[in-house]
């Protein structure tokens, strides 16, 4: 049966509060779909069952996971080639430089959901930039889900996923076949840390970050909630440093700190000044 509106409105609340996400009224099909698979894997009817539960315990662990399947982005490797293209031919260029005496690279991958980014980030680093070998590489991932932290250390994708954007070389190169499936291999793996992060809760300690990557997060909050965390991103990023956006996102911070570059649609934006 179609969830009670009132019954939405409770779910749309607790969601805003646990993590800062903001569901409109027209998502309601949208959360019962997401809702549908996870309610029968629990022994509810429906995802309304699933969600009157809920909202009878909303601090419990069905709450944790109602949250995590809504959180759950689209995401693929080397989504939007736009921005992994700017990475390789003048971001990553200018740090080598930059960095150059002190050979640190520290990098964040935000809202990394099933690990498809950051793996896509080191794979291009590994196969681009052999001149980083000897540098001290500190490469964090982190999302709001346990659920898919838990998938992305393991590394472990469906044939369907590894034919959405992955280079048939990186395949060969960087994977080993486990049955039908296909897994990162050990040492690409132990490279990232990954880690859970509520962006709307706050931080654990960061390091200064060269690269960041947040795409397709700030989508999902209202523009209070977006200052604030680009506020933090801010103060995160090094003066020099580089931060990545989805298209559809305009940082709008309250001193309209960052400036977007001019590479062509890649979302890569710097601190002003």
């Amino acid at each position: 049966m179609p969830m009670l509106q009132s019954d939405f409105d409770q779910i749309r609340k607790l969601v805003l509060e646990r993590s800062g996400i903001v569901l409109d009224s027209g998502k309601q099909a949208m959360v019962e779909q997401k809702l549908g698979p996870v309610a029968k894997d629990k022994g509810y009817p429906d995802a309304t069952a699933f969600a009157k539960e809920v909202i009878k315990n909303p601090l419990g662990g069905l709450s944790t996971m109602l949250i995590e399947e809504i959180a759950t982005p689209e995401t693929g490797f080397f989504r939007d080639n736009r921005a992994f293209k700017a990475l390789k031919e003048a971001v990553l260029p200018q740090l080598l430089e930059s960095r150059g005496n002190e050979r640190t690279l520290n990098i964040w991958s935000g809202g990394c959901s099933t690990g498809q980014e950051p793996y896509s980030i080191l794979m291009m680093l590994q196969d681009n930039f052999p001149q980083l070998k000897g540098w001290t590489i500190r490469f964090i991932a982190t999302d709001i889900s346990q659920k898919l932290l838990s998938r992305a250390r393991e590394g472990v994708y469906s044939q369907l996923e590894m034919n959405r954007g992955l280079p048939a070389p990186m395949l060969l190169k960087y994977f080993q076949k486990q049955g039908l499936q296909w897994q990162v291999k050990p040492a690409i793996r132990s490279l990232i840390e990954f880690r859970e992060l509520n962006l709307v809760k706050p931080w654990p300690p960061l390091p200064k970050m060269d690269i960041i990557f947040l795409r397709n997060v700030l989508v999902y909050f209202n523009p209070e909630t977006k200052r604030g965390i680009l506020d933090r991103i801010g103060q995160t990023l090094r003066p020099d440093g580089f931060m990545f956006m989805g298209m559809a996102e305009i940082p709008m911070t309250a001193d309209n700190k960052f400036e977007k570059l001019d590479y062509e649609r890649s979302g890569c934006f710097r601190l002003r000044g």
